[in-house]
């Protein structure tokens, strides 16, 4: 029933848009329009942004680009992770043995009474990537493995089941469909995939650390992937290469609201041929997402000149936070719409302000779904 629900809630609140705008011209003449803006008193909004917040500010170049292609995810370069490995003790195995030699084959007992006894590497208890515990395998952890069939035992409670794989990437697509199961989302199974390809390159070419004995706590629920960041940048829906030529017009921005105690990130895309001396209206789109994907074609739209030059702004969370989320959604532009709204009237619009040329008396807030419930709330609830 929740997704039902969720579907139609985007057809009841499918957009919303609240403008400000003086000097509006009817002539339907784009060059007018923007001379009379020119000529409209410019008004400075005062930032009240805190110490803490004005601190975690970062402007830059688009970043979303970079961890989006396939080939960085497929390249798990193991110098840029932090790859440790904890192997099981001689004592643990020894008593791992007693406990359960009356389940075990005579075959069993003896192989595994010759690695403790003997100069082999003891078997691998923990990997960790990142600071993260794999839960899965990790085929090369087997000092013996060929990269051809993977074959291992699964423990189901209490039931053992044998699986085969011919190869890692058929084992991964395996994990994936597992993984769907526990309702994973695409973004957290995606990152899963890509800390399991790490480790398997890690153990190959040796480049871990080795941790003691009992240095990995696995109740410690820090280590797991779900209570840990995970980088989103996979859901975003854009078009790559349409976003590759404009990019350059793109800036990205961290920002940090201490009301809200959330990461924003935000995305400005300039018009063409952006003048600092001028003003331009902002077209303020929630969602960003999704609607930064629609940014490419707002602005193909001003270099066609059917439309008058507009900073578009785009506000979404940071790569660590799930924008698909509907949780996050009602959250924020529901339940917290006001302080929402308060981080945009009283610390975002007027950082933007102080950055770029921003005609406050002609934007525009616009949202769809739930920003569509928000915006609607904005134009009764403030007049800025």
């Amino acid at each position: 029933m929740k997704r039902i629900a969720v579907v139609l809630l985007s057809f009841v609140m499918l957009v919303s848009s609240t403008a400000c705008k003086s000097n509006t011209s009817t002539t339907g003449n784009h060059e007018s329009a923007a001379e009379n803006l020119q000529d409209s008193e410019k008004i400075q909004l005062t930032n009240q942004m805190t110490p803490t917040e004005l601190k975690s500010v970062s402007k830059h170049e688009l970043t979303l680009l970079d961890d989006a292609s396939e080939a960085q995810t497929e390249s798990a370069v193991t110098s840029e992770h932090k790859v440790c490995v904890e192997y099981y003790a001689a004592d643990e195995l020894r008593e791992t043995l007693e406990n359960n030699r009356s389940n075990m084959t005579e075959e069993e007992c003896q192989k595994l009474e010759q690695l403790i006894n003997g100069s082999e590497q003891l078997p691998l208890k923990y990997i960790l990537v990142d600071d993260v515990l794999l839960l899965y395998p990790v085929p090369n952890s087997d000092p013996n493995y060929d990269g051809g069939t993977i074959d291992f035992a699964l423990s189901n409670d209490g039931a053992q089941e044998n699986k085969s794989f011919a190869n890692f990437e058929e084992y991964l697509d395996w994990i994936r469909e597992d993984e769907k199961q526990y309702d994973y989302s695409d973004a957290e199974i995606e990152n899963d995939i890509l800390r399991m390809r790490i480790a398997n390159e890690a153990l190959q070419t040796g480049e871990y650390e080795v941790l003691p004995a009992g240095s990995i706590d696995a109740t410690d629920q820090s280590l797991y992937a779900s209570n840990q960041n995970t980088d989103y940048r996979n859901v975003w829906e854009y078009d790559r290469d349409a976003v590759e030529k404009i990019k350059d017009s793109i800036d990205e921005i961290n920002i940090y609201d201490e009301e809200l105690d959330v990461d924003f990130l935000v995305h400005v895309t300039l018009p063409p041929d952006y003048d600092n001396s001028k003003t331009y209206p902002v077209f303020f789109l929630t969602d960003g997402v999704w609607r930064f994907g629609n940014c490419t074609e707002l602005r193909s739209v001003m270099e066609n000149g059917e439309a008058a030059p507009v900073i578009l702004v785009s506000l979404g969370y940071d790569y660590n936070i799930d924008g698909t989320d509907n949780d996050n959604r009602i959250t924020y532009f529901i339940q917290k719409g006001s302080m929402l709204l308060d981080f945009i009237t009283d610390n975002l619009m007027p950082y933007l302000g102080e950055n770029y040329s921003i005609d406050y008396t002609n934007s525009t807030l616009y949202g769809h779904s739930n920003g569509g419930v928000f915006t609607h709330e904005a134009l009764f609830q403030s007049d800025l």
